[in-house]
């Protein structure tokens, strides 16, 4: 149940961002408040002990490639076809990410799962064009990577407070990234208008 309601939630969010006008704008705008409401939180719970500092500038690093490219996959396509897409195939690129880098073992039960989703995205890309699959298909290359980043910090740092560093950093990059692409004024009209 809680699987199924972060599955949700996170297909709401993107939904939020496909719909809205300047989508790069709606995603900088979540990951930067959700940094700042990490950053409070961790005021109040302290930083992870063991934080393994060059996953958490990578995921950062990684997470503004991200942005940029779910942004404009989502102004490419439909986001019945990106979604799903990019979601899929990234977390089969995650899934053996974990078995290359990370030393994971996948089960049969695991397989079979990859095989059912890889037989899902390929009926979904099949009614797209090659410019919609090709825009999802990098979304998801951000994912994979950044998951398999993410994994590999969080196994180092152990406990609960790691993502809320990830999500800190994320939100400082993709600012940094708005800031030195010229998007200042978008980003203060935005956290004026639509906080």
């Amino acid at each position: 149940l809680l699987a199924l309601a972060a599955a949700v939630l996170h297909a709401s969010w993107n939904l939020w961002v496909k719909q809205s006008g300047d989508r790069w704008i709606a995603l900088w705008g979540q990951m930067t408040v959700g940094g700042v409401l990490c950053g409070i939180i961790l005021l109040f719970t302290g930083w992870p002990e063991n934080l393994v500092w060059w996953t958490v500038a990578a995921s950062g690093l990684i997470h503004v490639v991200y942005v940029y490219t779910l942004a404009r996959a989502y102004n490419i396509g439909d986001f019945s076809v990106t979604y799903p897409i990019a979601r899929g195939t990234g977390a089969l690129i995650a899934a053996l990410g974990g078995v290359l880098f990370l030393s994971d073992n996948l089960n049969a039960l695991s397989l079979l799962g990859i095989a059912i989703s890889i037989s899902g995205i390929y009926l979904l890309a099949g009614r797209a064009d090659n410019k919609h699959v090709r825009a999802a298909l990098l979304v998801s290359l951000c994912i994979g990577s950044y998951s398999v980043v993410d994994g590999h910090g969080s196994r180092l740092t152990g406990g609960n407070l790691y993502p809320f560093v990830l999500f800190i950093s994320t939100g400082i990059t993709v600012s940094c990234w708005g800031i030195a692409t010229g998007r200042s004024r978008d980003m203060v009209t935005a956290m004026r208008s639509t906080w």
